[in-house]
């Protein structure tokens, strides 16, 4: 029996396990009641780590495609879903000014990343019809939304460990830390497409074995946002286990002082009073 493993199994063992542990929690705890966005994302994103396991080289490269990219169009949607509903728990608190300035300025930042982070296809290969215009189309969408998805974690999770306890939110808030790994995913997305992009662009392989090291440098910086993925994965995990702290031990305390105290204000004037 050949039990040899590559790193890239290895990865995707530890990840898809992972994500079962994450729903487990959000059902057993029930935790997707409070959070059905980000489960219902969790369940999109596991089900194409399973289909894009399972569907690998047993359908025809066309039919392969449009699975893969129809499902990465989806939980590119569903992730860019749940950041916006983590956000909107984490800062429930603002004033109403506030969060529409926020929204504003975080959504123009965003945008503005997706607008001019690398070049774009030139418009001619939408042209037309046909499933291959389609698919391009679908790919734009999916990596364009990733995009976007990465540069708004990254900002809300920024301004939410700045202004998060002004707002009621803090570090014990669970939705801001859930919102909290997902900017170190989108951070770690965007840092890794960034060095892809440079690599590609001013890296012309002369021979054979210089484009196979390329390669192997992808694969690498792959398996690095993978492994940050795991971490937050557990992250995760560990927050979703654990009880949200709150101040009802606080207010129980001082709810109990208050008979000693009413008690001992009665006692001291008691003797005051006239005997009747």
């Amino acid at each position: 029996m050949n039990f040899a493993f590559n790193t890239a199994q290895i990865i995707w063992t530890l990840t898809f396990a992972a994500q079962l542990v994450l729903l487990v929690v959000l059902l057993g705890r029930d935790r997707a009641k409070l959070y059905p966005i980000f489960t219902l994302a969790t369940i999109a994103v596991t089900f194409r780590w399973l289909a894009s396991r399972l569907l690998f080289q047993r359908l025809s490269p066309v039919a392969g495609n449009t699975v893969y990219l129809g499902l990465a169009v989806l939980v590119a949607l569903a992730n860019l879903a749940m950041l916006i509903s983590l956000a909107h728990i984490a800062f429930k608190g603002a004033e109403r000014k506030q969060r529409t300035i926020g929204t504003a300025v975080v959504g123009a930042l965003a945008v503005a990343v997706v607008v001019l982070w690398g070049p774009w296809p030139a418009w001619t290969t939408f042209t037309g019809g046909g499933l291959i215009v389609s698919l391009r189309l679908m790919q734009l969408l999916a990596q364009r939304s990733d995009m976007l998805t990465g540069a708004l974690a990254v900002q809300l999770a920024i301004l939410a460990a700045v202004v998060g306890p002004r707002v009621g939110a803090g570090w014990r808030n669970r939705a801001q830390r859930l919102m909290m790994g997902v900017g170190v995913v989108g951070a770690c997305q965007l840092t890794i497409s960034g060095i892809w992009q440079y690599l590609a662009t001013h890296t012309i392989p002369h021979n054979q074995d210089e484009y196979f090291r390329l390669l192997a440098v992808r694969d690498r910086l792959n398996n690095a946002n993978s492994v940050v993925y795991i971490l937050v994965l557990i992250f995760w995990i560990a927050c979703l286990w654990a009880d949200e702290p709150s101040s009802a031990p606080v207010a129980a305390t001082e709810t109990a002082a208050l008979p000693a105290t009413t008690e001992a204000t009665e006692d001291k004037t008691t003797p005051d009073q006239p005997n009747s």
